[in-house]
């Protein structure tokens, strides 16, 4: 088994949905930054579209802002 952990910054706030069965879905871009090259430019970020279900969604809906930190495991 292979463990991600990704930490960036929130680029949108995050938006609530349920899905058809009522199951609540949090959906929120995060990007993160891949510093700078050899030459001093600034490196493009990489981008993840994240998603929270079920009651950590609802709970967590308030927290996940644009411009916030965040780390995923």
């Amino acid at each position: 088994m292979q463990k991600l952990i990704i930490a960036g910054t929130v680029g949108k706030d995050a938006v609530l949905r349920n899905t058809q069965g009522g199951d609540a879905v949090l959906g929120f871009p995060l990007v993160v930054d891949n510093g700078k090259d050899r030459d001093g430019n600034k490196r493009d970020g990489t981008w993840y579209d994240c998603s929270v279900w079920g009651k950590r969604a609802t709970a967590l809906e308030r927290h996940i802002t644009k411009g916030g930190k965040l780390a995923l495991t």
